[in-house]
């Protein structure tokens, strides 16, 4: 009995044995199986690194080609690099990105192995029709995929046109005929019958009559199979432009005979508009037909319906090339060899003079909705401007574009080029704009607190207000002497100036001055707010800062300091004031000017002074090569040292937990205790200018080496440059909402940009048409495994 019950202890004891054995063996087992795992993943992560950096390498070298494929390769690289890309990856697919928002983005260029002579959407807007000079026509969708091509068989184009329902072409040619061709480029008709040139060739508004007009000093009326139903007899000269009335009933002429003419479909003459002393190169109606334009040289005419004579539009002073009515027929659009293009009232009053492009304007056409009008000029370069006449975009060739124009629903732009190119642009206004007004270098910008609005400071002695479309608001004009700063209200409704001129000046939005601060005996350093905009806080150079009420009367004095002072800046809660000097000192003071404490440590003179957000803090910035924060007691905190040369710029982020500083060429980011965590250097001869961005994750800098601004992350890797201005980058700002840098230069502008970061790109890449990558190129590329769609 006791042997059995020993063999059954022996038993289990075993059992047990090898269970623990067996649980160990699979605990190790797992643990190897997860450590396998992790070193597959370690792996595999490694791979897709060293696959993302190669892609975004080459996508690079593509965009030095002009090779717009290497906007998907960039995205492609960033999106397998997610969740962690490196700064190489981020840095390409921004730097790609912002090549994208320098200029509007032009989905693909429709190239071709000759001149580009037309380009022309078809009425649903949904192909593209281009014809170059050896007559080669190829047809695209909207990805800018070839569609179609083939070759015509005709001599010297003239015109070419589709017809309204997409599925025909006509042409007019200098071999005396018109010719129509479906979609495939087979002759459905030949339009004979004229013995000279025909110059122009259009469908009737119900697609079923065709008008020619030729040299032969006739017009035409033809059905769609070619025969010939009416002959316009009458003029004298050749036949410069034939075109119907917006009904159909109509059809208008202009001659060389110095006459335009309208007539019946039957051929009868109906009004003779005569009047101009050379030839009329163009007649056309109104979209109500209710108006009548007619050009000669440097002449353009207004007529009634009737025939009568309304007003001449005088103002060009070169031959006028084109004119156009607005789609609601309230404004002409004309464009000369003057260089400009000029909008104005069906009576004669001039509106908006577009000025900006250095050679002769070839077309200038209004988008469908009349916001907006495109021009095409021999400078190679189109232009999209508002109606104020201010630039929107320009839209680069490399040869000279001969024609420019909108898609039907106003969302893309299409022009052809003697660069053997065509392109398809789309519309995105607040991407790049030009700040363009100022006669001295742009020195400083700065953003309203709503972001909306934008204020520019120039060394012409004054400050420019503008919107986010580049359309000037106010212009700051009083100051004797060069604005050394300039500073929203924080409801955004006012602006307060300072000049070296010895005064403050406070405006409203319009530009109207509201007070002029006249007390302090020399120039002006800084002018600031109060948080709750009732009151002013001015520097001086003559050892003061003074307190002023939003009327501009004096509150109090703030004396003391025994040398300039050269910033004030209230607490964030507008219960104290820090002010700065050449002194060596910064002093706090309560809100009755009585000095609570002096901050006294720095060696040479105090330049800026900041509070921290919580207003706890207070940062200083001194040529003594140090930045050193303080408590309201005037206790020294840190002490941030290691500067190679003066600190011109010490400044906190938003939540306050670092601090950016500014000196010589260096640029360097701490935290609260004075610990250095990174330098910026790359790229930088001599900074001048340093900020965060609002929700402190970016760091933006320009330097005097270069014309850019550069996008850094906090571990001191350049994430992006912005490249578009032809000098020095004075200062760089993000508006309040992060979306929007704007730079300001000696070039003599500022721009506005948006951000080139990775999550704002990747919706903006949403809405355009970017071209895919195709499954073979995937494969190409060594990226078919991942999804990326």
């Amino acid at each position: 009995m006791k042997l059995k019950k020993t063999d059954k202890i022996t038993s289990i004891a075993i059992i047990s044995l090898v269970a623990i054995i067996a649980i160990f063996l699979a605990i190790l087992f797992f643990i190897r199986q997860q450590e396998v795992i992790k070193q597959m993943k370690r792996v595999e992560k490694q791979y897709k690194l060293a696959v993302c950096k190669r892609l975004a390498s080459e996508a690079e070298l593509m965009l030095l080609k002009g090779n717009s494929k290497a906007i998907p390769i960039a995205e492609a690289a960033y999106k397998i690099a997610l969740p962690e890309p490196p700064a190489q990856v981020v840095k390409a697919f921004c730097s790609i990105a912002y090549y994208i928002h320098k200029h509007p983005f032009y989905s693909v260029s429709l190239n071709h192995n000759f001149i580009v002579l037309y380009a022309v959407f078809t009425a649903d807007g949904k192909r593209i029709l281009t014809i170059s000079g050896d007559y080669n026509v190829k047809i695209w969708d909207m990805k800018g995929i070839l569609y179609k091509e083939f070759r015509l068989k005709c001599y010297r184009l003239t015109r070419i046109v589709f017809s309204h329902d997409g599925t025909k072409i006509l042409t007019a040619s200098a071999d005396k005929t018109a010719k129509v061709w479906d979609m495939n480029g087979n002759l459905l008709a030949d339009l004979k019958g004229h013995t000279k040139r025909v110059v122009s060739a259009v469908f009737s508004p119900d697609g079923t009559k065709i008008l020619t007009a030729s040299d032969d000093n006739t017009a035409k009326v033809w059905d769609l199979k070619g025969k010939l139903i009416v002959d316009l007899k009458g003029h004298t000269g050749w036949v410069a432009s034939a075109e119907f009335s917006p009904d159909g009933k109509q059809i208008l002429t202009a001659s060389w005979d110095k006459t335009a003419k309208v007539w019946d479909l039957k051929g009868n003459m109906v009004i003779d508009l005569k009047g101009h002393t050379s030839i009329v190169t163009r007649a056309v109606f109104s979209p109500d037909g209710k108006y009548i334009v007619t050009i000669s040289d440097c002449s353009v005419k207004v007529w009634d319906a009737k025939g009568n004579l309304l007003t001449d539009l005088i103002g060009h002073t070169d031959c006028v090339e084109s004119a156009v009515f607005s789609p609601d027929g309230t404004k002409i659009l004309t464009t000369s060899w003057d260089k400009t293009a000029k909008v104005w009232d069906t009576e004669g009053n001039l509106l908006v003079d577009f000025k900006g492009h250095n050679l002769h304007i070839n077309s200038a056409v209004f988008s469908p909705d009349g916001t907006r009008i495109l021009t095409a000029s021999y400078d190679k370069t189109a232009k999209v401007w508002d109606l104020n006449g201010d630039i929107l975009f320009d839209l680069d060739h490399t040869g000279i574009i001969g024609r420019a124009m909108f898609s039907s629903d106003g969302k893309r732009i299409i022009t052809a080029s003697a660069d053997k190119t065509a392109k398809v642009w789309d519309l995105n206004e607040n991407l790049l704009v030009d700040l363009k007004g100022h006669i001295g270098d742009v020195w400083n910008v700065e953003f309203s607190p709503d972001g909306n609005r934008i204020i520019t400071i120039a060394y012409d002695n004054t400050a420019k207000v503008w919107d986010l479309r580049g359309i000037l608001l106010a212009d700051l004009k009083g100051h004797t002497s060069i604005v050394n700063s300039a500073e929203f209200s924080l409801d955004g409704k006012q602006i307060v100036t300072a000049s070296y001129d010895g005064t403050a000046k406070v405006w409203d939005m319009k530009g109207t001055l509201l007070a002029d601060l006249k007390k302090h005996t020399d120039r002006v350093e800084s002018a600031v707010f109060s948080p709750d905009g009732t009151k002013i806080l001015t520097a001086s150079d003559d050892k003061t800062a003074k307190v002023w009420d939003i009327k501009g009367n004096l509150l109090f004095d703030l004396k003391g300091h025994k040398h300039y002072v050269t910033s004030a800046v209230f607490s964030p809660d507008g219960t104290r004031i820090v002010t700065t000097s050449l002194d060596d000192t910064a002093k706090l003071w309560d809100m009755n000017g009585n000095l609570i404490t002096n901050l006294i440590g720095h060696t040479s003179f105090v330049i800026k002074a900041r509070f921290s957000p919580d207003g706890k803090y207070i940062l200083t910035a001194s040529w003594d090569k140090t930045a050193k924060v303080w408590d309201l007691k005037g206790r020294l905190l840190a002490d941030l040292k290691g500067h190679p040369s003066d600190v011109d710029k010490a400044i906190f982020s938003a939540d306050g937990s670092k601090i950016l500083t500014l000196s010589g060429w260096i640029v360097r980011l701490w935290d609260a205790k004075g610990n250095l965590l990174a330098d910026f250097k790359e790229y930088m001869d001599e900074a001048n200018d340093a900020n965060f961005s609002p929700d402190g994750t970016r760091i933006l800098t320009t330097s005097w080496d270069n014309k850019n601004a550069q996008i850094w992350d906090l571990k001191g890797n350049l994430l992006s440059e912005l490249k578009g201005h032809s000098d020095s980058v004075k200062n760089a700002v993000f508006s309040p909402n992060g979306k929007y840098i704007v730079t300001a230069s000696s070039d003599k502008t500022a721009i506005i940009w948006l951000k080139p970061m990775p999550k704002s790109i990747l919706e903006y890449l949403k809405t355009v048409p970017i071209p895919k990558l195709t499954a073979k190129e995937k494969k190409e590329l060594g990226i078919d495994q991942f999804n990326i769609d």
